[in-house]
């Protein structure tokens, strides 16, 4: 019978990334996605395929690091939106 090759330890970083990125577009509407972002490229650095020692988890590192960056853009959208509100609301006349 053949023997059947172990997986590497998934990368602990690539997780965070990916639990990041998530909470990022649902509950914490971007709060964490720059977060997210840094653990995404830490793990992309540790999963690579040259990385020493060999981690797994390369894909949860690239979903992590496109759900931080749709965070990170939903994030800017709101300070954005915000600003802009409050130039908005700072230039109306008040003598009616």
């Amino acid at each position: 019978m053949p023997a059947y090759a172990v997986a590497p330890p998934t990368a602990g970083s690539a997780i965070a990334a990916l639990v990041l990125g998530i909470l990022s577009l649902t509950l914490c509407q971007g709060i964490v996605g720059p977060v997210g972002l840094i653990f995404s490229i830490i793990a992309m650095r540790r999963t690579a395929p040259g990385a020493v020692p060999v981690q797994g988890g390369r894909g949860l590192a690239i979903a992590g690091l496109v759900t931080s960056i749709l965070g990170t853009l939903l994030l800017a959208f709101w300070i954005v939106y915000i600003v802009l509100m409050f130039v908005l609301v700072a230039t109306v006349p008040t003598d009616y």
